[in-house]
Parts: structure tokens; sequence; C-alpha cells
């Protein structure tokens, strides 16, 4: 706690510092980005579509927002994001400050220093990058982060370059970031040319992580990469269902355990892939393995629970409440991140600068269900324009099969005054 709290204020510090700035300085950047985001649902007939309005699933929802950033030289940067999201059941406002930090870079001594909060993208993958253990998770059905709501991580960063080899420390509270994910508190990182192939090694600590990342390009179109990482212990929560043999019952109080936080077991998370380009066209091809997740016949418990609860939720009226509150905790059981552990991703894009097409795959390698995103995006000079489908399929008892939502179609619209 004494570690957050030091933290925290050195964090306040800087964001006092960064404000006191002025335009004056030549060096002062500023941008200013509108942007607004409309999405059309349409929910599958599942277990789940009478939790509409609890679980405030929108047919149509909108967002309106603005991200503001200023950057003096490389000594401070801020971003903040601000926005009002709402469907037909609410209305929530929403305001972060992305990054917000003091830094400095000593040129003549390889040697850069920065306190606040900052987003460090690291790590050789796409869909995933598990080494990259300072930055919030990856959502698999939305690697590009369309909107830019990941945020930085509070910390104090430091990094030395010499020649071809950088190393990197870090110390934070993976805790009390927001995106929260796993990972250590004291972060030591060392990336380096190994031949003609970029190789990074990293270590966390005080609950013990180690992995690499290895990229390479052969030709003149194909690069290979691998990011992979072992960490012990997982503050993972699975539903009690999943963890034991006991027949489907309804449950009064919140069904998640963590069981395997204090094991001392090894859960390794990996993602090995490669990248083809010629011409214009770009082609990704991944490979995503997380043994934290569900095997075939875990989830398979948890369909079989999420059924039973919408059965007694349409055959007994008087359980109806309790029921409906069970399926919103089954809900859980779905995340962002995936809830299982083999994934296939495929990406084809087009990037003719104006139009920029492209289309991802993402299936599950352990029940066959899957996403499939077509994607326009038009950039002409301040304006980018997107739009997204997201179909997802599957049987009923499968993960994307499950999720309530069956089609999803996205326009967002972005405008930088400068």
């Amino acid at each position: 706690m004494k570690q957050f709290l030091l933290i925290k204020w050195l964090c306040f510090v800087s964001l006092v510092g960064v404000f006191g700035l002025t335009k004056a300085s030549a060096q002062l950047e500023w941008s200013i980005e509108p942007k607004t985001e409309m999405k059309w649902q349409d929910s599958r007939s599942n277990q789940f579509d009478i939790l509409k309005e609890s679980a405030r699933f929108g047919k149509v929802e909108g967002r309106m927002g603005m991200e503001l950033g200023m950057q003096y030289e490389k000594t401070a940067t801020v971003s903040w994001l601000g926005y009002v999201t709402g469907n037909e059941w609410e209305e929530k406002k929403y305001s972060r400050f992305r990054e917000a930090y003091l830094g400095h870079e000593w040129t003549e001594l390889g040697l850069e220093v920065s306190l606040g909060r900052r987003i460090i993208r690291q790590g050789t993958g796409y869909i995933a990058r598990p080494s990259s253990l300072l930055e919030g998770q990856v959502r698999r059905q939305d690697p590009d982060d369309h909107w830019g709501a990941l945020l930085g991580s509070d910390m104090l960063f430091l990094q030395w370059f010499k020649e071809d080899s950088t190393l990197s420390f870090a110390i934070t509270d993976s805790d009390k970031n927001r995106n929260p994910r796993e990972r250590p508190d004291v972060v030591f990182r060392y990336e380096t040319l190994w031949g003609d192939a970029d190789f990074a090694v990293v270590a966390g600590l005080p609950d013990p992580a180690f992995g690499f990342a290895w990229a390479n390009v052969f030709g003149e179109g194909l690069e290979l990469h691998a990011d992979i990482l072992a960490q012990r212990g997982t503050t993972r929560a699975y539903h009690q269902v999943t963890q034991e043999n006991s027949d489907p019952m309804l449950y009064t109080d919140y069904p998640y355990v963590s069981p395997w936080e204090d094991s001392g077991r090894f859960f390794l998370y990996s993602v090995l892939g490669g990248q083809y380009t010629i011409g214009q066209t770009n082609l990704i091809f991944e490979w995503l393995h997380d043994t934290r997740g569900l095997s075939r016949s875990q989830f398979q418990k948890w369909s079989a629970l999420s059924q039973y609860h919408r059965q007694l939720f349409d055959t007994q009226a008087s359980l109806n409440a309790v029921a409906q509150a069970n399926l919103l905790w089954d809900l859980d059981t779905l995340t962002t991140q995936g809830s299982m552990r083999d994934y296939l991703f495929l990406r084809a894009g087009k990037n003719t600068g104006t139009l920029q097409p492209s289309v991802n795959l993402l299936c599950n390698a352990q029940d066959g269900s899957c996403v499939f995103s077509p994607e326009m995006r038009y950039k002409a000079g301040l304006l980018d324009f997107k739009a997204l489908l997201q179909i997802a399929r599957g049987a009923a008892d499968t993960e994307f099969g499950s999720i309530p939502q069956h089609n999803t179609f996205i326009i967002q619209v972005r405008y930088q005054f400068f």
C-alpha cells in the first residue's frame, strides 16, 4: 500500500508539473480529436436473451467523446479521454487520463527516465503480446483498440540505450492500474539484435514471471515472431462449476473462485506467428495458447449450467429472480480476453493510402466457433472514418456461439483539429 501511495503521489506531482507548462514554447504540441461511435447489435436467441435490460444490452449504443493531447518535446506528455455513452437503458459518463507523465532523455548517456501514467507497448504479437508486462490487456476481438480506450499504467520507468541494445526497468502497482492485467510490480526487459533477429528477454517480481520475444525477417516480405511468457500463479477467477464435479445448481453467492493464485503452478501464455507483405497487401497469421483458459470439457460444464439456469427461469416463476442473477454471473466467464486456451487469428489488409480495407478472423481452436470481422477505413487529411462488422458464429455450447451479440455493426468517426 505504501508503494502504491508513493507512486500515486509522484504521478500527481508529475501531472501538476505537466499543466504548469505554457504554450509559449515552440516545442509544445497540442492535439484535439473529437470522436463519435454508433453501434448496432443483433442479439441472438440463446440463454442470455432475457438479460437485455438487466445486463444493459442495448440494440443501439452511441458514444460521443473528445481526446485532448499535449506534448512538450520529450519532457512531458498528457492524453485525456472523456466521453458520454448510452443505450436504451442507461447513460454513463467517462473521463480518464490515458497518459500523464514527465520525462527526460540524456542522449549522451543513452538514458531515459519518466514518471507518471504512460502507455508502453512491447512484444511482437498482434492478437496478444504476453511479454509486454507494462501494457493493459489487448481485446482479442478488437486488437486495434478502435476507440482508443487502452489506458497507461502509473509507473517509474528507466531505459538505457547502447548501440543495438536496450535495458529497461519499471516500478508500478499492477493491482491499482486501470485495465488491470496479471503482471508483476517490478519489470526488467533487455532487447538486442541477435544476428538478424530482434530478441528480448523479460522478467518480473515479486510473483516470478519470465519470457522472451523474438522476430526475424526472411527475404523481402516474410516476418516470423514469437512472444512467450511463463508466470507463477494466476488471479484469474473461474466459475466453480468448471473446477469441480458437481451437478448444475443455483448459487446464492458470487460463484467465482481463484484456485491458482497461490498455487505455485506456472502458466504459459504464448503467441507464435508471422506476417507476409507483398506490395500494399499484408497478411498476419498467429496461434495463441494460454494455459489459464478453460479446457473444452470445462467450458461445456459452464454451458450446461447456464442452459440449466435459463430452463429454471422459463419453467419456474418462483425462481425467476435467482435464475436471472445466476445468468448474469454466468456471463462473467465470457471475458474480452478469451475464455479458453487455443485460438487461431488471421488478418488480411490492404493500405492504398486513403482506403484501407481489412478482414480479421478469430477462431477458437477447441470448439470451432469464430468471429469474422470485415472493416473499411477511410483516411483523408484530418478525417478518419471506420466501418466495422463483427459476425460471431458457433454452436450453442461454444464460446462465440454463447456470447449474447450475434452481429455487431460499428461506425466510428474521428477528426483531429491539429
